[in-house]
């Protein structure tokens, strides 16, 4: 780790990204953005088309990941104090809350990457304040004002709906929390739309991700452990939707191919 705060390591098999490129951003001249190296092996990445993914090491975050390696998509994976949470995909060791300077650094030495995905967020299960939300997600913004990155996306969740309809949701629809979570990122939302007029902000509402919600969670457990659901009178139970981990990261990469 460098005196400033901010390392860049590469993924060691980073081959693939360029067909993506193509896809998923829009047209821009590929140059050379300063020297990265992996285990002193330098290499040219350019950041400039590439997206910065914040909260890689969550659960949401760790199901993603996996498909990008795969997919060999242009993400550079943020982490604070423990290890990349991918050794095959470019990684930024950068702690939000110490700051932008890091990130300001890393972007004048490295380019800046092309938008940032915000994964990271407090869910009841953390037992920590709710509240957070909004904390982190602010502070995301104001790094990517301070470098000049224009394309943030920030996760929402599906809950701030509540539960008033039987059918799915439209973006339209009236928001009326039915737990605090719900509640704390409708707070997030409206915090992140006063940043509208400085960056192009989306807020993407994520309900179930397959893999990693209680009731799947529980199902998959070596223990085989017995899964209990309500039922109601007539016999049947509440149908769930869920998202899996490929077609939501696909849907997060998607939102960057407007001009």
């Amino acid at each position: 780790m460098t005196d400033t705060g901010w390392r860049l390591l590469n993924g060691s098999e980073y081959g693939g990204a360029d067909k993506y490129r193509r896809c998923l951003f829009q047209r821009r001249s590929v140059r050379a953005c300063g020297t990265l190296s992996m285990r002193g092996i330098p290499m040219h990445v350019p950041l400039h088309d590439m997206v910065l993914v914040v909260g890689s090491s969550g659960e949401v975050g760790r199901l993603l990941v996996a498909h990008w390696r795969r997919a060999s998509a242009p993400v550079v994976l943020q982490y604070r104090n423990y290890d990349p949470p991918d050794p095959q995909l470019p990684s930024l060791r950068w702690d939000p809350d110490g700051g932008q300077i890091a990130l300001a650094d890393c972007s004048e030495v490295h380019d800046t990457p092309s938008a940032i995905v915000v994964l990271a967020g407090v869910t009841p299960r953390s037992g920590r304040e709710l509240a957070l939300n909004t904390r982190i997600a602010e502070t995301c913004l104001a790094a990517a004002k301070t470098v000049g990155i224009e394309r943030v996306l920030v996760a929402s969740s599906s809950t701030v709906y509540g539960d008033q309809l039987d059918c799915p949701f439209r973006e339209t629809d009236a928001t009326r929390p039915a737990n605090a979570y719900g509640a704390a990122k409708l707070e997030m939302e409206k915090a992140c739309m006063r940043w509208s007029s400085a960056l192009a902000v989306v807020c993407p509402r994520i309900g179930d991700v397959d893999g990693v919600d209680a009731l799947l969670r529980q199902a998959c457990l070596p223990e085989h452990l017995e899964v209990l659901l309500d039922h109601f009178a007539d016999g049947t139970t509440l149908r769930r939707v869920y998202i899996g981990p490929a077609t939501m990261s696909d849907g997060l990469m998607d939102q960057f191919t407007y001009d």
